[in-house]
């Protein structure tokens, strides 16, 4: 079973959101996923064992119960093999990290001023949490939420 923090999930599917748009985005999201689980597990000393496999186990988890199509390329592994790697890891959690400190400036704005964001605004956010949930109660089966 994997075993995944579910913020940091929830966090990504939020705060990234074309890892659906295109084969070489699912693979960057699950590459990113990876070495951030990689650390949570350094940081937390979850055992590395149940992390071998992590990248294939969660991709095809995806796959399975979203229904992620994947062509031009065979299956995972072969996206994992000949797919481009789009974006360079540590820019991708770089600009999700810059979103996330707009995201919070705004809120303290927000507090301290009284006023709201537009109605566009947060419908989006609406949409974004709920589909994170979405993604997460479909995987609540198979993976161990911390």
């Amino acid at each position: 079973m994997l075993i995944i923090k579910e913020e940091l999930l929830s966090i990504m599917i939020e705060e990234y959101p074309n890892w659906l748009t295109t084969p070489e985005n699912f693979l960057n999201f699950i590459l990113l996923m990876d070495q951030l689980s990689e650390l949570d597990a350094e940081v937390y000393g979850t055992d590395r064992s149940a992390r071998d496999e992590f990248a294939e186990d969660l991709a095809a988890l995806l796959i399975r119960e979203l229904h992620i199509d994947l062509l031009p390329y065979r299956d995972f592994r072969d996206l994992k093999t000949n797919g481009p790697v789009q974006d360079d890891q540590m820019q991708m959690l770089e600009r999700i990290s810059q979103k996330m400190k707009e995201d919070d400036r705004v809120f303290d704005l927000t507090l301290e001023t009284g006023i709201m964001p537009s109605e566009e605004t947060m419908l989006t956010d609406i949409a974004k949490d709920f589909f994170a949930r979405y993604v997460i109660e479909r995987l609540r089966p198979y993976v161990d939420f911390r």
